[in-house]
């Protein structure tokens, strides 16, 4: 996904900054359950900042919400890969790959 211009540049904010406004916009959409727009939002952080740990774990957390198992299951692997300690993103694998019945997977 290519990066276009945004209503930031134009106000002077940095790549950082706006990393973390994005992924702040995301946590709100996804604690007030609008799904769509916090994946939306975790997306453009991840053309700003591809590494960015959060943001793949909480696009999969509102993926999973949604009922999309396989995208979820996706951005829960490359947490591990960033972060192969990630406790939380392994549970959320393994409830992942249970809710897919695939129960072999979530116990190892």
């Amino acid at each position: 996904m290519e990066r276009k211009p945004s209503a930031q540049d134009s106000i002077g904010l940095g790549a950082a900054d706006e990393v973390q406004y994005h992924y702040r916009l995301g946590n709100q959409h996804l604690y007030e359950n609008r799904l769509d727009a916090a994946i939306r939002e975790y997306q453009r952080v991840l053309v700003l900042n591809p590494e960015h740990v959060q943001g793949h774990y909480e696009m999969g957390t509102a993926y999973f919400r949604q009922g999309n198992i396989e995208a979820a299951i996706r951005e829960w692997q490359e947490v591990l890969a960033l972060v192969p300690n990630f406790v939380r993103a392994h549970y959320n694998l393994g409830l992942a790959y249970e809710r897919k019945g695939l129960r072999e997977k979530a116990i190892t």
